[in-house]
């Protein structure tokens, strides 16, 4: 039995983040994470033939996610951590056993992201989403770069405080 367009598509959005995190991890650059993720995505649609169903998504998605991050390795060669394709498996059994916290850490961040002011908002969006450094954060701010350094360190404490508060069950606060 294979799975419809309709099921392949909300299995693969359900396992976009762990994946993102997953390959993010190894890649440590977010460029190259999401072009793998889109790698990823591809070769999982490609091979939707050989997915068992009885067997989890995000097993497989994780195991497909391993040999792109290889591959991506292998074809940039720059970079100069290599890491065993057993140590890769490894982390990607622990990973998975860790996602169902982590989607709870993630859904409360993203509460604890609403809830902040909209210039803070603006500025983990453009750091950690688009990337952006935090040089090129302090010149969309007219700020030293050692301000934004203290403001993202700020914003960083004071997320972490409020997702962990959110998660202990008590009300969000955001903002440093």
């Amino acid at each position: 039995m294979t799975l419809s367009h309709d099921g392949f598509v909300r299995l693969l959005v359900g396992a976009q983040g762990a994946l993102r995190g997953y390959i993010l991890a190894h890649l440590q650059d977010v460029s190259r994470a999401e072009d793998v993720l889109q790698d990823v995505s591809v070769t999982l649609w490609k091979k939707l033939e050989t997915y068992q169903p009885e067997r989890s998504f995000l097993t497989w998605a994780l195991g497909v996610a391993r040999n792109e991050i290889l591959h991506a390795r292998r074809e940039t060669a720059r970079c100069r951590m290599v890491f065993d394709p057993e140590l890769l498996e490894k982390v990607a059994d622990r990973y998975e056993a860790m996602e169902p916290e982590l989607q709870k850490r993630r859904a409360a961040l993203r509460q604890c992201i609403e809830k902040m002011p909209d210039v803070y908002r603006d500025v983990v969006h453009h750091r950690y989403v688009k990337g952006q450094s935090a040089g090129e954060v302090a010149r969309r701010l007219g700020r030293s770069v050692g301000a934004v350094h203290m403001l993202l360190m700020r914003l960083r404490q004071a997320l972490t405080e409020c997702a962990n508060r959110l998660l202990m069950g008590a009300a969000p606060e955001a903002g440093p």
